[in-house]
């Protein structure tokens, strides 16, 4: 196979990325606006699903806004296409507390 052809099946194939700490530093500051300038210049898989994961008590839709303002976004429809694809669980790994909402 092709370099362009492992691409395509990447980007054809469905993915799930779960993130662990998504409301600490690491994710706010590094992962999470890496994968909106992936998800702005089309580089992410077409069928991805990140389950964002964390202590704090959020629904999907307050994370996705926390996630907006912190991330400063200004482009609304290329963040709407990334947002959709962010669910949260709230849960804590360390004390075995929601897992199975990850199930």
């Amino acid at each position: 196979m092709t370099k362009q052809e492992d691409i395509d099946k990447i980007k054809t194939s469905p993915i799930v990325f779960v993130i662990f700490g998504a409301t600490g530093d690491l994710s706010k500051k590094r992962i999470f606006p890496a994968l909106f300038a992936l998800s702005k210049n089309n580089l992410l898989p077409q069928k991805l699903k990140i389950f964002a994961c964390a202590r704090t008590q959020f629904t999907s839709i307050v994370f996705r806004k926390v996630l907006r303002e912190t991330l400063e976004i200004k482009d609304g429809q290329a963040w709407e296409k990334f947002a959709k694809d962010i669910d949260y669980f709230p849960l804590d790994a360390a004390r075995d507390i929601n897992l199975h909402g990850l199930a």
